[in-house]
């Protein structure tokens, strides 16, 4: 009990007596509780060497010829809002670190399963031994086997040779059908350019020629044309072993 308590309690004890009076005694063992903490004891220790505070109040009183029934009728103060409230913070204080507490060991719990599942899953797995390979048989059936098995191989792969070779030369025949096809146009698209010089000259000269050298020039124009068609319909080899077909663009 503090100081400032004591002297509450024993002012609310001894009421009955007058103001001054009450000042007096209140005085009085306030100086006694500084003495003895000047002396060497704490706040606390000062006051309990009053003893009791019934046994002190009675005394008082006794002192001021005050009558027992008068005794009587002190109650003891209710507890003040301040204790109140102190002794309802010590509860929920009390209750916050017991949820600490069981909130702590759930957590210590959980953390140690999760480790347990963490090992488990990251746990090396035994290196498979490799299977020993099987050791075959020289029987007649697996020779056999094996030759039926290298005869198709080796006809497969003369299959794709022939198949090759006929993918080249449909694209030599097809390249040198369009080449015999363009030779023509080409040479009638050199022939009509010629055409058209000649006649811008004699168009220059005054002479009436431009219908025909509006003609060349078309014919010029449309040799051209044929001559780039003819180009992109040319087959190309396959790059990168893709698959050879004609360059339709």
């Amino acid at each position: 009990m503090s100081k400032e308590e004591f002297l509450k309690q024993l002012q609310e004890r001894i009421r009955i007596l007058q103001p001054s009076e009450q000042q007096d005694i209140l005085d009085e063992y306030a100086q006694h509780i500084q003495m003895r903490m000047e002396g060497g004891l704490s706040e606390e220790e000062a006051i309990r060497d009053f003893g009791s505070l019934d046994d002190l109040v009675a005394q008082i009183l006794e002192a001021y010829h005050i009558s027992p029934d008068w005794q009587d009728r002190i109650k003891a103060p209710s507890p003040t809002v301040k204790e109140a409230m102190a002794a309802g913070v010590g509860w929920i204080e009390r209750v916050r670190q017991k949820a600490q507490s069981v909130w702590g060991n759930f957590r210590s719990w959980l953390s140690g399963k999760w480790n347990r599942i963490k090992t488990a899953l990251h746990r090396e797995k035994p290196p498979v031994q490799p299977k020993p390979p099987k050791e075959e048989s020289h029987t007649f059936g697996n020779w056999l086997k094996n030759t039926n098995r290298k005869f198709w191989s080796l006809m497969g792969a003369l299959f794709a040779w022939c198949l090759r070779t006929v993918k080249v030369l449909c694209r030599w025949a097809w390249n040198a059908a369009l080449l015999c096809a363009a030779v023509p146009v080409f040479c009638a698209a050199g022939f009509f350019l010629i055409c058209a010089g000649t006649l811008t000259v004699l168009l220059v000269q005054g002479y009436p020629v431009v219908g025909l050298l509006l003609g060349s020039v078309g014919l010029v124009l449309f040799g051209g044309g044929v001559l780039v068609f003819a180009l992109t319909l040319i087959w190309r080899k396959p790059a990168n072993g893709n698959k050879e077909v004609p360059d339709h663009a």
